[in-house]
């Protein structure tokens, strides 16, 4: 959060050289892991006892250190530099990510350090000029270094074992294994159990809207807990269910984060071939179809809906439906706290 300095960024730099050195050896490892560690060593995924959160503090650690060599390089003009040193935070998220100790929570976790990366891609994309020589070619590889659905799907599994326990505990401790007219929790269990098949044997070739078709569906609570009939709460049916099925659904699955990734990877792809249409025509196009062939093979798909990618020419933004699964015009550009709260999120085209 403080004021850029050149100097102090040369002085972290230059008192962790050996992390550097440790960083270019733990990525040629399998798992991203210190060179004289045993894959044996690794912790049972499921043991309740291992601090899983420290270790992903590292891992944010480590990635600031390498954005922040970046962000230096960049200053200083050292643009090809700084661009390896991106791509090599990216590279690092999508090992960790193929790790066979991996959340949910921390597959996200992970999922913002390339976030971070392609942003600053985007970044050097619209303020470099001339456009730095090896850009495409690292563009291009970004496809093979988006985040593994196989990766998301190991998560989901190791996080459902987890999560499963947790809750029977949960039952147990606070007396809930009876059954109320407001408290089926088994239904709710077996709707979860049903929801977690239906997402680790499709999130590979599915859409994200395709993929919430295929979810079990129950009663809309949230909208009955913000109505003004609020006693009709007291009317519903294992409403504590339900509202530990939606919440498993809308937080603990991280669904719609899973796509974000995808399309900012297709979009920083989209910026590159409208900078470079810029450059030549000395204007925007009217649409993205006018960048095939030349700037682009295809106009890339929107993971969410399987429709093209999203362009306003006015507004100066690519954009998503997102979650909303509803064109709305594209949402000014945001930061990427607050990339998974708008329901067009966009990337804006700065130059």
């Amino acid at each position: 959060g403080e004021e850029w300095n050149d100097g102090k960024a040369r002085e972290i730099i230059e008192k962790n050289k050996k992390v550097f050195q440790l960083f270019d050896r733990a990525l040629k490892k399998r798992y991203f892991h210190p060179p004289d560690f045993k894959i044996s060593d690794m912790p049972d995924p499921i043991d309740g006892d291992y601090d899983y959160d420290a270790e992903y503090r590292n891992y944010f650690v480590v990635q600031r250190l390498i954005l922040l060599k970046s962000d230096y390089l960049f200053r200083q003009g050292k643009i090809e530099d700084s661009m390896d040193f991106i791509m090599k935070s990216i590279k690092m998220g999508k090992i960790v990510q193929g790790s066979p100790r991996m959340y949910v929570a921390n597959y996200y976790a992970v999922k913002l350090f390339k976030i971070k990366g392609l942003k600053r891609i985007q970044k050097i994309i619209s303020e470099s000029d001339p456009l730095p020589d090896g850009i495409e070619e690292d563009v291009s590889k970004l496809s093979s270094l988006k985040s593994s659905k196989e990766g998301y799907k190991k998560a989901v599994k190791i996080s459902f074992k987890r999560d499963i326990n947790f809750f029977y505990d949960y039952l147990a401790d606070y007396g809930f294994k009876w059954r109320t007219y407001w408290s089926k929790f088994d239904q709710a269990l077996n709707l979860i159990i049903e929801a977690t098949r239906t997402i680790v044997d499709n999130i590979s070739e599915s859409s994200y809207a395709e993929l919430k078709d295929k979810l079990p569906e129950v009663e809309d609570v949230e909208s009955i807990m913000d109505n003004e009939e609020y006693f009709k709460v007291f009317l519903t049916e294992n409403i504590l269910g339900k509202i530990y099925y939606n919440s498993y659904i809308e937080h603990a699955l991280l669904l719609e984060i899973t796509y974000m990734e995808d399309f900012l990877n297709r979009a920083t792809r989209v910026l590159l071939a409208l900078r470079k249409h810029h450059i030549d025509e000395g204007e925007l196009p009217e649409s993205l179809d006018r960048l095939v062939p030349d700037y682009l093979s295809e106009v890339p798909e929107d993971p969410f809906d399987n429709e093209k990618i999203r362009y306003c020419r006015d507004k100066e933004i690519i954009y998503t439906v997102g979650k909303a699964l509803e064109d709305l015009g594209g949402d000014e550009e945001v930061g990427i706290s607050d990339l998974y709260e708008k329901d067009n999120p966009s990337v804006g085209i700065n130059f």
